[in-house]
Order: C-alpha cells, then structure tokens, then sequence
C-alpha cells in the first residue's frame, strides 16, 4: 500500500473512534482541573487583595519581584512534585486508554461499545505500561548514544560554544528522525497483544521489533509523518496559549474552547498514529 493511502486509512478509523476520545478527554480534563483547582486556590491564599496582581497584569515589573518572592516560594516549592505527579497521571492515563484504542482498531466495526472500551483498556492496563517504560529505557539509551555519547567525545570546552550549539542542533535532528523507531516497536507491540490476546510484554516487545523491519520503509515515513503533525500540533497550541491569555469574560470561555479543541485535535493525532499502524499491520 502507498504511504498517503494508509495514512489516509488510519485517519478515517481514528475519526470513527470519536467517542473513545471523547471519554480520554473527559477524564484527562477532569484531571488537570483536580491539580489545577487546589494550585489556583493556593494562589488566591497567596495573594489575598494584594496589589501584585494588578502589577503583574500591567506586564512584569522587576520592581514588585521583591515583594512577590516570599508569596510564591511555598508555591514554588511544590511545583516539582505537582508537575511529576501530572506526568505520571498522563502516562498512566495513557497506557489505560491505549488498551482500548489498539482493541477498537483491531476489532470489526460496529461490534464495539463504550463499556468494552473501559475493559479493554482495564485488560492491556499493566501490559502496556510495562511497554512503555521498555521502550522509555530504549528512549533514554537512545538519547545517550545519539546526543550525550557524541558530544562527550567532541570534548565542548575544546571545540567553542557555536560549534558546540550547531553540533547539537544537528544531534537533535538526528535523535528525533530515531524516534518513529521507537514509537513503530511500542506500538506493534501493543496492535500485537490486542491482536493476540497475549499479554507478555517481552514476548511483545520482540513481535514488535520483527513487525517493525517487515516493511521498514513505508512503516517509518507514514509514522514521522504523524509524529511531524503531532509536533506542530503541540508548537501551535503552545504559540496559542503563551499569545492570547485572556482577562476576563467572555474571552476566558472562549479561550478554554480553543484549547480544548487542540487537546481534542492532539488526541486525535495519537489515535491517528495507533490506526495507521495497525493498519499497515493488517495489509503486510
């Protein structure tokens, strides 16, 4: 099969999947407003009536930073550990609805209901996230052998901070064209335990890397694609949210309904990603 056809394939099964994105939104949006709702409670304690506020709207005054410094430390203090709680929550949501997706994607149409989602998902739960962190170790390694191995042996303090930053830039480019790899063994992997039924992870693992190499080629460029989408889906959001931050009224609704729709949008991307891959599976 040609690449567009197969890309175009995986997007059309990841847009009759809708429903099953709509419950991972829901849930992942419940999520963030139980993180955000006691952050923002701990900043409204924080303030009180203070002036702050009302200097910060302004734009930011090196002036005020004195005063807000003893406000924001106990804040800042436990952002670490909010923001790596967050990350796990993300990877174990995740990992859970993976489960249902794969399974949607290797089952009929119309023999696949909301309640045997959340069971699917529930079943593949642990044998995905022991997938995940497989493949996060191989990311690692990965990092380490592309970024960090090359530029310890280049020795920076000897070659200069440009040529050291044009190194890296070049690294990076050559990290991120590895990644499709990757993501192409977790994800044969997983189409593969919800294919089988089996939920050996290694076994997986090894029927993911022979799945990958079957049709190398097509399988790595439709699956960069995707991943290049996602990337500039995530710059667009993040130009979005960093440029319009609204005050109040009606702006502030209408700026959580954007954003809203880009998360949805990068769910979509992802689902994307699992159909094209089973897809191609299917026609090997």
């Amino acid at each position: 099969m040609k690449i567009l056809s197969v890309l175009k394939r995986g997007a059309v099964k990841s847009a009759l999947a809708y429903k099953f994105l709509i419950v991972m939104w829901l849930v992942m949006l419940v999520t963030v407003f139980l993180v955000a709702i006691p952050l923002r409670a701990e900043f409204k304690s924080a303030f009180g009536t203070s002036m702050l506020k009302d200097s910060l709207l302004g734009g930011f005054d090196l002036g005020v930073l004195g005063d807000i410094a003893p406000v924001l430390k106990p804040i800042m203090a436990g952002m670490p550990s909010g923001i790596l709680m967050l990350l796990l929550v993300n990877v174990l949501l995740y990992s859970f609805f993976a489960g249902g997706l794969f399974t949607r994607f290797t089952t009929e149409y119309g023999n696949f209901r909301v309640h045997e989602y959340f069971k699917s998902s529930a079943r593949y739960f642990f044998p995905f996230l022991g997938v995940f962190f497989i493949v996060f170790g191989m990311t690692i390694l990965w990092s380490f052998l592309s970024i960090l191995l090359p530029i310890a042996i280049l020795k920076p303090q000897e070659t200069g901070m440009e040529a050291l930053v044009n190194t890296i830039k070049i690294l990076a480019v050559v990290w991120f064209l590895g990644i499709p790899v990757l993501l192409l063994v977790a994800d044969h992997a997983r189409r593969w335990m919800t294919t089988t039924g089996t939920r050996r992870v290694f076994t997986a693992i090894g029927a993911g890397f022979q799945s990958t190499f079957k049709s190398f080629l097509m399988s790595y460029f439709a699956v960069l694609i995707v991943l290049l989408v996602s990337v500039v889906l995530s710059y667009l959001t993040l130009r979005f949210v960093s440029g319009s931050l609204p005050e109040k009224g009606i702006f502030i609704f209408l700026f959580f309904i954007v954003t809203q729709a880009l998360v949805i949008i990068k769910l979509w991307a992802k689902a994307w990603r699992y159909a094209t891959v089973t897809e191609m599976a299917f026609h090997q």
